[in-house]
């Protein structure tokens, strides 16, 4: 079975200062999205 996870990264709440910073915490919004066996989607909800 197929499935999709996407992380999204949103710079509402959180400054984000480059885009390796981007790429790191949506790497890690995934590899939470992916620890279910269905389609999702996460977004970070902490404020760091």
């Amino acid at each position: 079975m197929t499935t999709l996870s996407i992380a999204i990264v949103s710079d509402r709440t959180t400054k984000i200062e480059s885009p390796i910073e981007v790429s790191d915490i949506a790497a890690e919004i995934k590899k939470e999205a992916k620890k279910f066996s269905f389609s999702n989607f996460l977004k970070r909800k902490k404020n760091v």
